[in-house]
């Protein structure tokens, strides 16, 4: 079972929302593990927001929890961990010519917004992804009224930027598989990366009347992409006033603004096959949208082996068990440990007497 407050109420006396899953409805591997998936939508939640929730496990007569070791999670969240929601793209198979015109192929793409900032942006920007056995392709379509390049400072120019990892491998630093791409509205290129390097792009800029459209094939070193594979992704604008000055930031995942250092700050992205964009659920940036089926998805996803609770789908839940809640827990257990050697010391006593 999952339970979800997804205000993070912490508050007692609650119906909280609860989905459940059984063994009997997934196989089983040879050694008898099992792994149970359930999807909690959160259609009201923003990406990066942060739900309460916990998970209990049953198996026999035994019950755990992942936090709450009181077992009142169907009607209080006082006790619920945090979980941090973080959006997640499907990225179909397709090959286009970089040219900066809208191919069909694009029409399969799911569009990601670039909703979370960074000081005071005014531009805003959406972006398509594709990938083949060749490259991973991206759509930019930035507004912004203000274009600027004078800063010699690459990032604070009007630019679009791509951050790619081609193992998810979520590092703390920069290695072999991780890239940094960044190209401005005059379709200049910096780098940042060993294999980041300008005979592994190939990209188009355009000036619109709402403000540039970046159009990019980057090319893949380290791996042979295959449809089910995850890749860690990121993706930003930098946006400068006409002084020079980036003024902000708009990203899709991160909220650190440290993804220039660090890859563990990228989103996730998983390759399908080209028509999987068609079957994706409806989402904006974790607001529900049922006019258009092609957004990138939020959702908390829970993966559970055997009796052992496990951590999940990392590109859409980072766990977090509240400071307190693992004190005034570990509070109770010395407790509960304490009542019983006295109980046992008692019962000896008694023995002794008689």
């Amino acid at each position: 079972k999952v339970y979800v407050d997804k205000y993070n109420s912490k508050t007692a006396d609650i119906k909280t929302k609860m989905v459940e899953g059984f063994r009997k409805d997934v196989p089983s591997t040879d050694n008898g593990m099992y792994t149970l998936v359930l999807n909690v939508p959160v259609d009201t939640a923003d990406a990066n927001a942060v739900v309460g929730f916990d998970i209990v496990v049953t198996n026999g007569d035994k019950t755990i929890a992942f936090n709450d070791s009181n077992m009142t999670q169907a009607n209080s969240s006082k006790y619920y961990a945090e979980g941090m929601l973080k959006p997640f793209v499907f990225i179909p198979r397709g090959t286009v010519t970089i040219d900066g015109e809208l191919d069909e192929a694009w029409n399969n793409a799911i569009e990601v917004k670039l909703g979370n900032k960074t000081d005071n942006p005014q531009a805003s920007a959406v972006v398509k992804l594709l990938w083949d056995e060749q490259y991973l392709y991206a759509y930019a379509d930035v507004t912004d009224a203000d274009l600027n390049k004078d800063n010699e400072e690459v990032h604070q120019q009007d630019s679009f930027e791509i951050f790619i990892d081609e193992t998810n491998s979520k590092a703390s630093e920069y290695n072999n598989a991780t890239k940094q791409y960044r190209i401005n509205f005059a379709n200049e290129h910096s780098f940042n990366g060993e294999t980041c390097v300008e005979e592994n792009e190939s990209t188009f800029a355009k000036t619109t009347e709402t403000g540039y459209v970046i159009e990019g094939a980057f090319k893949w070193t380290e791996v042979t992409p295959a449809e089910g594979a995850y890749i860690g992704i990121e993706l930003q604008i930098n946006d400068a006033d006409s002084t020079g000055a980036r003024i902000g930031t708009a990203t899709w995942n991160d909220i650190t603004n440290q993804c220039w250092s660090s890859p563990a700050c990228f989103g996730t992205g998983m390759l399908v096959a080209e028509n999987a964009a068609a079957t994706a659920p409806a989402q904006d940036n974790g607001k529900a949208d049922n006019t258009d089926n092609k957004k990138s998805k939020i959702g908390l996803i829970v993966g559970i082996a055997a009796a052992v609770v496990l951590a999940g789908v990392a590109a859409a839940v980072s766990f977090k068990k509240k400071p307190e809640e693992e004190a005034e827990s570990d509070k109770a257990k010395a407790k509960e440990k304490e009542s019983k050697a006295k109980e046992k010391d008692s019962k000896k006593d008694k023995k002794a007497d008689k």
